[in-house]
């Protein structure tokens, strides 16, 4: 288990709910790390006329990833926002950390996001092995 927990720095505004919910995620995905030294911020901006929010992840100080999520998205049904975040914050941890994140319990393979009733990490090559609830990665671990 990592020693620490990931930044998530959001603006005063946004829902804590969406707070939570990033930072559940990046639990998640970081929980096979012995240490991370990221920070996570979340903004909100408004890039060529189009509202969206944009996640940049640093580590050690040095902007290495971003990418946006436009406003739209968020009247998305809970579960679908929960897995499209998921999908995009893995990408980025594990392009930086070149390592399976979230582990799949007995694998050597990175779990996959996919929206079924709930959104849910999954095996991708065998989705009976194991699944939970994305956020809950922890407490079934």
């Amino acid at each position: 288990m990592h020693s620490q927990r990931v930044p998530v720095l959001c603006p005063d505004h946004l829902p804590d709910g969406l707070c939570r919910m990033v930072a559940q995620i990046v639990d998640d995905i970081t929980v096979a790390l012995p240490t991370v030294h990221p920070k996570l911020r979340v903004e909100v901006g408004d890039p060529a006329g189009r509202p969206l929010l944009t996640f940049t992840v640093w580590f050690d100080h040095v902007r290495r990833t971003a990418f946006g999520v436009p406003v739209r998205m968020l009247r998305a049904s809970v579960e679908q926002l929960r897995g499209d975040l998921a999908a995009k914050l893995q990408n980025a941890f594990v392009e930086e950390y070149g390592k399976p994140l979230p582990p799949c319990p007995g694998h050597e393979h990175s779990l996959a996001p996919e929206v079924r009733d709930v959104a849910v990490w999954l095996c991708p090559y065998d989705p009976g092995h194991w699944s939970c609830r994305i956020g809950d990665y922890r407490a079934e671990g």
